[in-house]
C-alpha cells in the first residue's frame, strides 16, 4: 500500500515539475536568399530588391532602405507575398557601392533585421553616347557651305581692300604718262609746222 502511495506521489511530483518547466521557444524565421546577393558586383543595376525568408512574413513593420555613400536612394514601398519581400529600385541608378538595410516581422511576431551590400559598375546612361539627330545633321551640313562662302567673301574683301589703293595709284601714273607723251608729240608737230612755214 505504501509503495503505491509513494509511486503516485512521485508521478504527481514529476508532472508538476514538467508543467513548471518552460516550453522550448520556437525558432525565428531567417533570411534564405537575397537578390542582389551580399557583396555582389553587377554590370547593370537590378530592377528590384528581393528577399526570401524561411517562414511567412507578416504584413506590418516591414522596411527596406538603400543608401549610396551618404545619400539615400529612393525605393518603392516593400511588397510582401508569403515568404518573399520585394522593393523596386529607381531606373538606371549611377554606378557605385550600395548598402541595403532591411527589417521584417517573422511569422512568430518577432522582428528580424539585417543588411547587405552590392556594387554597380556601370549604368545605361554612361554607356549611351549622344548621336546627332537628322535635323541637327542637316543643319550642320547646311552651315558648312555658308561658312566657307563667308570665309571666301571675307578674303576677297580683304584682297580688294589691299589692292585698290595701289591700283588707283598705278592707273593715275599711267594716265599722267600718256597725257605727257601726247602733249610732247603735239608740241613737236606744232614746232615742225612753224619751222616749215618760216622757211
Amino acid at each position: 500500500m505504501v509503495s503505491w502511495v509513494s509511486a503516485g506521489m512521485l508521478a504527481m511530483l514529476l508532472l508538476a515539475l514538467g508543467l513548471m518547466m518552460p516550453a522550448p521557444a520556437a525558432a525565428h524565421d531567417e533570411i534564405t536568399a537575397s537578390t542582389p546577393e551580399d557583396g555582389a558586383t553587377l554590370g547593370e543595376a537590378p530592377k528590384e530588391i528581393k528577399l526570401d525568408f524561411s517562414g511567412e512574413l507578416q504584413q506590418m513593420g516591414s522596411e527596406v532602405q538603400v543608401t549610396s555613400g551618404d545619400e539615400d536612394v529612393s525605393v518603392d514601398e516593400p511588397v510582401i507575398a508569403g515568404q518573399t519581400i520585394t522593393s523596386a529600385l529607381p531606373d538606371d541608378p549611377p554606378a557605385g557601392k550600395y548598402k541595403m538595410v532591411w527589417r521584417v516581422v517573422s511569422s512568430d511576431g518577432h522582428p528580424i533585421s539585417g543588411e547587405s551590400t552590392f556594387t554597380i559598375t556601370s549604368s545605361k546612361t554612361e554607356k549611351q553616347e549622344p548621336t546627332p539627330t537628322k535635323t541637327e545633321q542637316n543643319v550642320a551640313d547646311s552651315n558648312e557651305p555658308t561658312t566657307a562662302s563667308a570665309t571666301t567673301d571675307a578674303s576677297d574683301e580683304a584682297s580688294y581692300s589691299a589692292i585698290s589703293p595701289t591700283l588707283v595709284i598705278l592707273l593715275g601714273l599711267g594716265l599722267a604718262a600718256i597725257i605727257a607723251i601726247v602733249t610732247i608729240i603735239v608740241v613737236r608737230k606744232t614746232n615742225d609746222q612753224s619751222t616749215d612755214e618760216t622757211q
